[in-house]
């Protein structure tokens, strides 16, 4: 029998997406990941883990692949949660299963993307700031003032041979000051990054 641990572990069930975000960290589009394959990994996990089931999109795999899958980590006494755009909220049984979504709730925070509210006691709402769509930041939150949404810095990576849109330090610090009354607690730190968060105080 495998040790209890407090370790946290991905797993990447599909590399599909139905989105394209310039920011994107992850190989999509150009990578497949089978279903037999994420159910290797998860059988591969040890009990007693913290498990986000990442993609791609998980919620484009069918309700059933989710369930086996889960059903696995479950079984080991892991906890799971899902990173999802919002697809997998049309997996009701899903949800059941999880703690909680990390809600990736808008590519580019524009004022017509539709958020779902449907499970608020088991969502993280988040979104992507980057250095080309920070303008629309303050509007989105104003829209959706009733929620409490993490703002991410874009990082700066070489994803297909091209490196995607990123968040200066600069506007990470902007962020913070300008909005510090409008974001959670914690967020400092997926702006800045833990290096920074020891050393700056916003007030």
């Amino acid at each position: 029998m495998l040790e209890q641990t407090d370790s946290k572990y991905g797993i990447p069930v599909t590399y599909e997406c139905n989105w394209d975000c310039p920011y994107c960290i992850t190989d999509t589009h150009s990578k497949e990941r089978t279903f037999d394959e994420a159910l290797l990994i998860a059988q591969e996990i040890p009990n007693w883990s913290k498990v986000t089931l990442s993609g791609g999109e998980p919620g484009l795999l069918e309700t059933n692949q989710l369930l086996e899958i889960i059903g696995i980590l479950r079984d080991k006494g892991c906890s799971v949660s899902i990173s999802s755009n919002g697809e997998i909220f049309k997996h009701p049984s899903v949800m059941d299963e999880i703690s909680h979504v990390s809600y990736h709730c808008s590519t580019n925070m524009e004022l017509t993307d539709v958020v779902n509210r449907e499970y608020p006691t088991k969502t993280v709402y988040k979104v992507v700031a980057t250095d080309n769509n920070i303008a629309n930041l303050k509007p989105f939150l104003d829209k959706h003032s009733d929620l409490s949404i993490y703002v991410y810095a874009a990082e700066k990576v070489r994803v297909k041979g091209r490196v995607g849109e990123s968040l200066s330090t600069k506007n990470a610090l902007m962020i913070a000051v300008k909005h510090k009354d409008r974001l959670p607690d914690n967020n400092l730190k997926y702006l800045l990054g833990s290096e920074y968060q020891q050393d700056i105080e916003i007030k």
